[in-house]
């Protein structure tokens, strides 16, 4: 069960990690970003020029009820600075907090009594983050694979065939190979 688990997981990382990627190389040309309304709040997440960014608006007026989901995606213009790089610029907009470690920017302001919360990630990290668990997944695929040969050692491996008993490599007792 916990083996099936991890495998779903790993594809649905998998899937992550490949769409991160096409976000990402695309995100030079294009400004993308998909939006969910869901009662008051707004969840926004953002792709533009190498960085993706995950974020939150509650607005001033709270009296939207509607759940709205929509896509947008518009060119970009060599010279034009897009709405995430003024966020987590140092422009004096409204009361901001801004933290920053390699690259990374967690972003919370208030502009006209609307709150914004943003994450913002160099979309790289999010592909290697998203990559790891399908390798991992392939690396005890592959050392499983390797170990259930038949006539070695399940635990390390050793060629069984001319040993009797356990194995001499490890001391692991020799299982008999069962057919069925």
């Amino acid at each position: 069960m916990i083996r099936r688990l991890f495998a779903a997981a790993s594809a649905i990382s998998l899937v992550l990690c490949i769409a991160t990627v096409v976000l990402w190389m695309r995100s030079y040309r294009f400004d993308q970003s998909i939006s969910s309304r869901f009662k008051s709040e707004q969840f926004t997440i953002r792709c533009v020029r190498g960085h993706l960014a995950v974020g939150s608006i509650q607005p001033a007026d709270r009296t939207v009820d509607e759940s709205v989901t929509f896509w947008d995606q518009r060119p970009l213009l060599p010279e034009e600075e897009s709405d995430l790089e003024w966020a987590i610029s140092d422009e004096p907009s409204g009361a901001k907090s801004v933290s920053e470690c390699f690259g990374c920017h967690l972003t919370r302001e208030v502009v006209t009594g609307d709150v914004q919360r943003w994450a913002e990630v160099p979309a790289r990290f999010a592909a290697v983050a998203f990559g790891l668990m399908p390798l991992i997944w392939l690396a005890v695929r592959l050392r499983c694979r390797h170990l259930s040969v038949p006539g070695h050692c399940r635990t390390c491996g050793y060629d069984l065939r001319a040993s009797t008993g356990s194995c001499p490599e490890c001391g692991a007792p020799k299982r008999s190979e069962v057919k069925g």
